[in-house]
């Protein structure tokens, strides 16, 4: 009997030759000051930490089939993007292991709903961003760990966006046996890398959390122009919040 997937291989070349994303420089004279004292790194990751917060602003406010299977997709794609930044783009093997969600072998059928699949894919992702504070903590210390924060985050935030593309069709997994439930679980896992690398050619660079941050960055206006409504509404919320300063 073949045993239920686990393991999911994130690609090293997943965004290799792609047009990265550079955060905006400062403007003005408090913020250009403010980045000049800090050490190397933390603009970058406290840009990504912020657009974390927001993407879990988003993730709490959809409600509709439409806009969850809109914003799950987006936070997802942009979470294995992200996952790479920090955790596979440098690595000297060729992929880098992530652990797939486990929605089979479970007694308790609420597991199988989209409501349950919903609120444990919440719970990785508010994980990854507490893992994401520690990055920026350790960074702006100019801590030994860093390296380890960061790869921390980079699994965590894998293994969440992994859970958060599951989310919407949660229920497609109620009645197939275990390894035919993480045969499906793993496909949702490939759909996010082919909808990150869908997103980058489509709005120029790799959605990520750094431009969740940025108002005027190609995701930002990406999600302006096509996002269902209350996807929009709840980024705009969001940006008020957590911007990066300028």
């Amino acid at each position: 009997m073949k045993r239920p997937y686990r393991d999911f291989n994130l690609p090293v070349q997943h965004l290799a030759g792609s047009n990265h994303y550079v955060p905006p420089k400062a403007r003005s004279t408090d913020e250009i000051e403010r980045r000049r004292s800090q050490p190397r790194g933390v603009v970058l990751a406290e840009q990504q930490y912020r657009g974390m917060l927001i993407g879990s602003r988003i993730l709490r406010k959809v409600e509709d089939e439409p806009d969850v299977a809109y914003a799950y997709q987006l936070v997802a794609a942009s979470g294995m993007d992200s996952a790479w930044y920090t955790y596979a783009r440098n690595s000297e093997t060729m992929s880098r292991r992530l652990k797939l969600p486990v929605l089979a072998g479970h007694e308790d059928e609420t597991l199988f709903q989209s409501l349950a699949v919903r609120e444990r894919a919440q719970v990785i992702f508010e994980d990854a961003i507490v893992a994401a504070q520690g990055l920026l903590s350790a960074v702006e210390a100019s801590s030994s760990v860093k390296g380890k924060k960061a790869i921390a985050l980079g699994k965590t935030l894998g293994n969440a966006s992994l859970a958060l593309a599951c989310v919407p069709e949660g229920d497609s997994v109620r009645n197939l046996t275990p390894f035919m439930t993480q045969a499906w679980v793993r496909e949702q896992s490939m759909s996010v890398l082919q909808n990150a690398r869908a997103m980058t050619a489509n709005i120029g660079t790799p959605p990520s959390f750094a431009q969740l941050a940025d108002p005027n960055s190609d995701l930002a206006v990406e999600i302006r122009r096509n996002a269902p409504n209350a996807v929009e509404q709840a980024y705009e919320e969001g940006i008020t919040l957590y911007a990066m300063p300028r």
